[in-house]
């Protein structure tokens, strides 16, 4: 029996914080995620500084100060059950295109240990999950949900102000974490 395939992200989806952490280590701050309403963290920093903090950012792992979100692992586990689940995850910061190559080793490591009854054939690096074509996707951001019978827009701090006059008709629909993922695909 052929699964029908469900597409899920990563940063945001499965796993939080790590980015958050080494980015107050290095402004010296004490940030939470409430404080931003950009995808891209960084943006609190000025142009010029954000080289520096990506020159810095490389010395370290952030997957090591990550945390896997409440449910993620468990439903995984379930929905394998079911269906083909495919982890899609982007790699490339825009200010930092060198970094990419240690930033999916860091990926994929966290992957592996953390989730060991993925298969890592099913594990792409893509920043353009738009043009991928699924059954299902499971992601934090709007662009990313193209090309999909069933979009669910995973909650996260930067997309928790969306209103429905713009993921509804785009036939989206907000989910409130892993469980009600569960819910909706477990038949």
């Amino acid at each position: 029996m052929n699964k029908k395939t469900i597409m899920v992200d990563m940063d945001e989806v499965l796993t939080e914080d790590g980015f958050l952490y080494l980015l107050n280590k290095y402004l010296e701050t004490d940030y939470k995620k409430e404080n931003f309403k950009s995808f891209r963290m960084q943006e609190i920093m000025p142009n010029d500084q954000r080289i520096e903090f990506f020159k810095w950012f490389a010395q370290y792992n952030m997957y090591d100060y990550c945390s896997i979100i409440p449910g993620a692992k468990e439903a995984l586990k379930e929905l394998q059950n079911y269906y083909h689940i495919f982890i899609a995850t982007a790699y490339l910061f825009p200010e930092a295109p060198w970094l990419c190559g240690k930033f999916i080793k860091d990926k994929f490591d966290y992957l592996y240990n953390n989730f060991p009854f993925l298969n890592p054939n099913d594990i792409s690096f893509i920043n353009r999950k738009d043009l991928l074509y699924t059954f299902c996707k499971i992601d934090d951001n709007i662009k990313n949900l193209k090309n999909a019978q069933r979009k669910y827009l995973f909650p996260a701090y930067h997309n928790h102000d969306i209103s429905e006059e713009i993921y509804t008709p785009l036939r989206i629909e907000k989910v409130t974490g892993w469980e009600d993922i569960t819910k909706r695909l477990i038949p």
